[in-house]
């Protein structure tokens, strides 16, 4: 099996959750140039050719997994505004995993219905109101009906379809995507930790967010937020 520890820096918003969705196959090529763009850049961010020496995982003996990545995550404060550039309150409709640029790597895009924004640069929340958030690791259905997988551990709870949270982001212009730094759930009225810097706290009562009422929490979050 490989194996690859990467640095804080480079994972710590990469993904939140080590279990895998069930795989997809990709879909076909965007048709429009910038659709295309898009794509590519996406696909270049998540990489693996500096951190990993093996082929592509499309041409990997079909009895070798694919490689499991273990981030080392930074601690961060329990609501992170001064690392994060936006802020919102938002439910995954669906996920898709696509294959890295390089073929090495899985990369899982999730679409984020977005109800309520805290805080967001000018223009990067759309009108529709739907963002895509982006997680390292996945699993593709290939073309030969083969499943290729990428499993990405740090600790976190994965984030679920159709599941509300209140989310930590940062932009990349480039791809037009986000990636998490932090997620706290939003489920049956209250407050859930899913960040391994909260899950132990929360458990124990030594943080005030969790198991909070999710009105009081969101109306703190705007108390909260840079203006």
């Amino acid at each position: 099996m490989n194996r690859i520890f990467l640095a804080s820096a480079l994972v710590s918003c990469a993904s939140f959750g080590f279990a895998q969705r069930a795989p997809k196959a990709m879909p076909g090529e965007a048709a429009d140039p910038a659709g295309r763009v898009v794509r590519e850049n996406r696909g270049r961010a998540f990489n693996l050719s500096a951190h990993l020496a093996s082929p592509p995982l499309d041409q990997m003996p079909i009895d070798v997994p694919g490689p499991t990545i273990t981030g080392h995550r930074t601690l961060l404060p329990e609501l992170p505004f001064s690392t994060s550039d936006t802020v919102v309150i938002g439910t995954i409709s669906s996920y898709q995993p696509y294959l890295s640029a390089d073929r090495r790597g899985v990369y899982t895009e999730l679409q984020v219905e977005v109800s309520d924004v805290i805080k967001a640069p000018a223009s990067v929340i759309p009108p529709s109101k739907q963002v895509t958030l982006i997680e390292t690791g996945g699993s593709v259905i290939l073309d030969t009906g083969r499943v290729v997988s990428v499993k990405f551990s740090d600790g976190a709870t994965l984030l679920e379809a159709g599941q509300k949270y209140a989310l930590f982001l940062n932009y990349s212009a480039a791809g037009d995507y986000f990636r998490p730094q932090k997620a706290w759930s939003l489920k049956d009225g209250k407050v859930w930790a899913t960040s391994p810097d909260e899950v132990g706290p929360a458990a124990t009562g030594q943080t005030p967010y969790g198991g909070m009422a999710e009105s009081l929490f969101v109306q703190i979050l705007h108390d909260s937020a840079p203006r």
